[in-house]
């Protein structure tokens, strides 16, 4: 808890930090003025973003709004370039379409949506899994 927190990370999108802060700070595992920091510091940015005022600036927006197709194009884009990079050992990236008939999308999340939308959603229009994209 110590580390995560003296490593400037204020928020916990798990329940980490939920489950381990108070008895890392009764054992001394973690120093209370270092949570209170980091506390401090997420607290400020919500209330910048006007989290505990009525309304804000975004609340009027709706899925009209949002789901525009300008936006879904910058969507689009924007997931485009946030693919994360794999180490290209030997030259192997990219692949060959001439030398590889299959790619295997494997594991419990491969076409797992609920994992794509993590708890920072509303109701989504659509969604395309990795197995189905």
């Amino acid at each position: 808890v110590q580390a995560v927190f003296g490593a400037g990370m204020d928020i916990n999108c798990g329940s980490y930090t939920q489950k381990y802060t108070e008895s890392a700070v009764q054992s001394g595992a973690a120093k209370l003025e270092t949570v209170q920091a980091s506390i401090y510091r997420a607290t400020l940015v919500q209330m910048r973003l006007g989290m505990f005022d009525d309304s804000t600036p975004w609340s009027k927006y709706g899925a009209s709004d949002v789901c525009t197709p300008s936006a879904l194009q910058l969507a689009l884009d924007a997931s485009r370039q946030g693919v994360v990079l794999l180490k290209n050992n030997k030259n192997t990236l990219p692949l060959d379409n001439s030398s590889i008939s299959s790619v295997a999308n494997i594991g419990p999340n491969a076409n797992n949506n609920g994992v794509m939308e993590g708890n920072y959603h509303g109701t989504a229009p659509f969604l395309i899994s990795v197995q189905t994209g």
